[in-house]
């Protein structure tokens, strides 16, 4: 058994050694409450999964917060789940919302993020364990010690770029010049979805393409001017206030005589939804849905089954 405390590149040189040997077993990574398992097959990596994070739920995460798949394709799926006894991955799937080579691409990313993940870590432990019956994922490409050193390599003398890549993944990026790929205004990780890459490859043909001044990630407040800064710090104060005046004047008015509690309450709850969803297209640019304020802690699931079974006006 290979064992030891997590330090950086520790990752590295025990896949090395699996590697070296062509071990077949599961290296399991440990920092704090999170937890790693990490398949290999003959020194190659075959799956990665994180402890309490399942596999398909996942994969469609990854997906909606890319822009790959539309948040009402995925509302659609998760109602018919109910009904039958298939995850919403497979519903997807069947309906050809994500065929196989979709699939492949982002169950095989979703392997690399786990790995990048674990290799920023510097406490914790890891161990590796010889195993046969592994638990891996069809369809997922791969990684071996190889192209993992390479990408290693590749970004071991620039770590904040790395970090800015892995952050902006998710993002919106402009392009500084005309090309057809990436896709301007759209997120990395969309456009890796589009091209049959592997996600290390991809991430070292952004960082090429920062560095020559072809593309911009964005960086949040993080290198803005100044007083761009201070314009979105206060416009962002101005919506909390506004908020926090409607609710204090929705909850604090007397209801009329013919007005119930309940008829009160809903059109409290109402005004909050409403704000709440302003708000995160302040912050983001993009239209919240009650699935998408559910899933960040906005709404309760209480309050957002009660908000689909009213009518559109009280």
């Amino acid at each position: 058994m290979l064992a030891g405390e997590l330090s950086p590149g520790a990752i590295g040189n025990v896949w090395d050694e699996i590697a070296a040997g062509e071990m077949t077993g599961l290296l399991e990574v440990t920092s704090g409450k999170d937890q790693w398992e990490f398949s290999f097959r003959e020194g190659v990596m075959t799956g990665a999964r994180k402890r309490g994070v399942n596999n398909a739920e996942h994969i469609v995460e990854l997906m909606l917060e890319g822009g790959v798949l539309r948040h009402e394709t995925v509302r659609d799926a998760l109602k018919k789940q109910s009904k039958v006894m298939k995850s919403c991955l497979e519903i997807l799937m069947e309906e050809g919302h994500v065929p196989l080579i979709l699939y492949s691409r982002i169950i095989s990313a979703s392997i690399r993020l786990h790995l990048l993940d674990a290799m920023n870590l510097i406490k914790g432990h890891y161990q590796f364990a010889a195993k046969d019956d592994l638990r891996e994922d069809s369809g997922a490409k791969p990684l071996d010690a190889a192209r993992f050193n390479a990408f290693r390599d590749r970004f071991e003398p620039d770590m904040k770029m790395l970090k800015q890549l892995r952050t902006a993944l998710f993002s919106p990026i402009e392009m500084l010049v005309e090309l057809s790929f990436p896709i301007d205004r759209k997120t990395l990780f969309y456009s890796y979805a589009t091209q049959d890459k592997d996600l290390f490859e991809f991430l070292g043909r952004m960082a090429d393409m920062v560095k020559n001044g072809s593309l911009a990630i964005e960086r949040g407040l993080i290198g803005a001017a100044p007083k761009d800064i201070v314009a979105a710090l206060f416009l962002r104060g101005a919506a909390l206030l506004m908020t926090a005046a409607v609710l204090v004047a929705v909850f604090a008015a007397q209801p009329k005589s013919d007005a119930s509690d309940h008829q009160v309450n809903v059109r409290a709850l109402r005004y909050k939804t409403l704000l709440l969803s302003e708000l995160y297209r302040f912050d983001t640019g993009e239209k919240a849905d009650l699935d998408r304020l559910l899933r960040g802690g906005s709404l309760t699931p209480q309050e957002a089954e009660l908000l689909t079974t009213l009518p559109r006006e009280e």
